[in-house]
C-alpha cells in the first residue's frame, strides 16, 4: 500500500459500521512518523474500514492540544518533553520502540567509521576534507538538526565533545528529518545526523559505525552502540474505538515483525513514566 499525501487508507462510506464515520487520526513528531506510517500500513490491513490520516508534523504544543480537542486521536512522540506537560491532558506516554540516531554520510565520503574525536573536529570546522579520514580528497559538507531537535540532543549528549561544541555559519542546519535525508541523498560529501530508517532508506546515503560500533548492533567486545531516540504513542483519557484497536495492534506479533522490518527495536505496551518525551 502506498502512501498518498496524509492519507494512507481511504475507506468505503458502505464499509462504516452503523453509516458512521471511522476514522484514526495520527499527529505529531516528524522523525516517528516513518515508523507510524509503516505500523499503520500494517494495521489498515486487518481493519479495511478505517479511514487513517498520518499528519506531517506537530510541536509539542500543537499535538497536545489537537489530542485534547479531539481532532487527532493519537499522537506520536520522541524523547524530550517533560511528563508534567502531559499531566493537564490526562494523557499517558507508552513507549513502544526505540530505534538507532545516526551519523550518515553521501555514498561519495568513502568512510565506514568515525571516531567521536573524529566527528567533533568535522563539526568544529578542524577536519575539512575527508581525505583526513581515510576518505576521498573531498570537501566536508556539515548538515545538522537543530539544538531543540530529538536527533540532535542525543548526539550531543551521547557523543564525547558534542555537548557544548558551537557550530559556526558553514553547518547547514535543516529543520526536518525529511529535509536532511534529501540532502544526505543528494549532496556530494555531505555527513548530517539521522534515524537509521530514514538513512537506509536513502539511496546514496551510507550509514557510519561510532568508535566501530555499528549502529543497532554489539561488538565482539561487547560494547553497544550509545545513540537512540525512543518512541511513544501518546494517549488520551478517553481514546476512541479505532485509537484502541491502533493501541491493540501495536502490541501484536504483527507490531514487532513491523519494527523489525523498520529496523527499530521493540517494547510493546510500555507505559512510561520517563520526564523526557517528545
Amino acid at each position: 500500500m502506498k502512501i498518498s499525501g496524509i492519507v494512507l487508507v481511504a475507506a468505503m462510506a458502505a464499509m462504516n459500521v452503523g453509516g458512521e464515520d471511522r476514522i484514526l487520526r495520527i499527529d505529531g513528531s516528524n522523525g516517528a512518523r516513518p515508523l507510524f506510517a509503516a505500523f499503520l500500513e500494517a494495521f489498515s490491513e486487518k481493519h479495511a474500514g478505517v479511514e487513517i490520516e498520518l499528519g506531517e508534523g506537530m510541536t509539542t504544543s500543537e499535538r497536545l492540544e489537537a489530542l485534547d480537542r479531539g481532532t487527532i486521536h493519537l499522537a506520536s512522540a520522541s524523547h524530550g518533553i517533560e511528563a508534567e506537560r502531559l499531566k493537564p491532558y490526562d494523557a499517558v506516554a507508552i513507549r513502544f520502540a526505540r530505534m538507532a540516531v545516526v551519523f550518515a554520510v553521501h555514498e561519495s565520503a568513502g568512510v565506514s567509521n568515525l571516531s567521536s574525536a573524529e566527528i567533533c573536529s568535522i563539526y568544529e570546522g578542524k577536519i575539512t576534507n575527508w581525505k583526513a579520514v581515510r576518505g576521498p580528497d573531498l570537501e566536508i559538507v556539515r548538515l545538522m538538526r537543530p539544538d531543540d531537535e530529538v536527533d540532535a540532543e542525543v548526539v550531543r549528549a551521547g557523543v564525547s565533545g558534542m555537548k557544548n561544541l558551537q557550530w559556526n555559519e558553514e553547518v547547514g542546519i535543516l529543520q526536518k528529518s525529511g529535509e536532511m535525508a534529501e540532502a544526505l541523498a543528494s549532496t556530494p560529501g555531505a555527513i548530517g545526523v539521522t534515524t537509521l530508517i530514514r538513512a537506509l532508506n536513502g539511496g546514496g546515503v551510507k550509514v557510519v559505525s561510532l568508535d566501530g560500533v555499528h549502529p543497532g548492533a554489539a561488538n565482539r567486545d561487547g560494547e553497544v552502540y550509545p545513540l537512540y531516540r525512543d518512541f511513544y504513542v501518546i494517549v488520551p483519557p478517553r481514546p476512541s474505538k479505532e485509537a484502541l484497536q491502533f493501541l491493540n495492534f501495536v502490541k501484536s506479533p504483527e507490531a514487532r515483525k513491523v519494527a523489525m522490518e523498520g529496523h527499530a527495536e521493540y517494547f510493546p505496551g510500555e507505559i512510561s513514566h520517563h520526564s523526557d518525551v517528545r
